[in-house]
């Protein structure tokens, strides 16, 4: 299982499962804590199917809370937000009792409400400082001076998953069968607008970052028994893997933090310093064969397994650079107090 907001399988195609926390076979020797084994459903001889659809909305939840900072009384909000989850499974034969398919489809899309924001920005928690005009004093700068867009604040930010599975099983004889798996799964969610509601300082859109992967997977197994005591199993899986942290603002402009509004506040805009070059890729492959013999009330293992691993990973904070103003009219005037940067000579932090 590889996610970062939801299990990666749908869960309708899902036959049964197992959790293990102790005494693990020996081929799971190098697990830690617990381990999760799921079985995956197999077309069979007479065609089926199922379709399921969920969804919710602001108008189907409750409409009274307390802000994040737990210390006014309850009252009336107003939080924009939908979510539906929909699929489908469709599985039979392509050939009686030998061929079988069985395809699974799911997506679930979400927005999420936002509800902190700038002091008279109208969201649930508002904070202390900035205010809502000194925001939208620095987007008017930004875009007149750097010809950047810091992104005015949306009422929600979307997450989406989309799934897909495909299993071929073939009964080749009655002491053979094989398997032949696909899998696809995106995913994504908005992150870093979580602001703290007691902060005098305001990130806007421009630094949050859509936060999401995509992962491929083909296996091929085939189960094969020799006799009533011997029995063995071969595998041969390759997944790929990659991950995205791509700011709402693109990541081509510096972190900057504009400072002296009123009552101590502060805006940051930009993509924030550990977005500047951040990327992440894997792929691995795994070959295994066992062999499983029954020697009275016991059952002896043997096994190989080869897996390799490639991974791609740049992650350089700061390669765009990171500027501090001491006010509004210096951020107009590009004169900046202060002004970090890590990166290459050549600005490429490939280098």
């Amino acid at each position: 299982i590889y996610s970062e907001s939801s299990l990666t399988l749908p869960v309708e195609s899902v036959a049964e499962f197992r959790v293990d926390t102790t005494t693990y076979a020996a081929e799971f020797g190098r697990a830690a804590g617990g381990m999760v084994n799921l079985v995956t459903k197999s077309g069979t001889n007479e065609f089926h199917g199922s379709g399921y659809y969920y969804y919710n909305d602001q108008g189907l939840a409750g409409s009274k809370t307390k802000d994040r900072t737990g210390l006014t009384p309850f009252r009336r909000i107003n939080l924009k937000f939908n979510e539906e989850s929909y699929g489908g499974t469709f599985g039979g034969p392509l050939i009686q009792d030998k061929l079988f398919f069985f395809v699974n489809y799911e997506k679930f899309d979400r927005t999420a409400p936002v509800d902190i924001g700038p002091a008279l920005s109208g969201l649930p928690t508002p904070l202390v400082a900035p205010t809502q005009a000194e925001y939208d004093a620095v987007i008017a700068a930004a875009k007149a001076t750097y010809n950047y867009d810091p992104l005015a604040i949306p009422a929600s930010v979307p997450e989406q998953s989309k799934k897909v599975l495909v299993n071929l099983d073939w009964n080749i004889s009655d002491e053979h069968r094989a398997r032949y798996s696909y899998q696809k799964t995106e995913d994504f969610d908005v992150s870093g607008y979580g602001t703290s509601a007691t902060s005098r300082s305001y990130v806007s859109p421009s630094q949050w970052y859509e936060r999401g992967y995509r992962l491929e997977q083909h296996v091929v197994q085939l189960f094969s028994t020799w006799t009533d005591a011997l029995s063995t199993e071969f595998k041969y899986a390759k997944k790929k893997v990659a991950n995205r942290q791509d700011p709402l603002g693109g990541n081509t402009f510096a972190q900057m933090t504009i400072n002296g509004f009123a009552n101590g506040g502060a805006v940051v805009i930009g993509p924030d310093i550990s977005r500047h070059a951040n990327k992440l890729r894997n792929q691995t492959e795994q070959w295994k064969l066992k062999a499983n013999y029954l020697l009275g009330d016991h059952t002896l293992s043997l096994g190989l397994e080869r897996d390799t691993l490639d991974v791609f990973n740049i992650f350089v904070q700061n390669a765009q650079g990171s500027y501090v103003f001491a006010n509004l009219a210096d951020f107009a005037a590009k004169r900046a107090a202060s002004f970090s940067y890590t990166n290459s000579v050549l600005s490429n932090p490939n280098n």
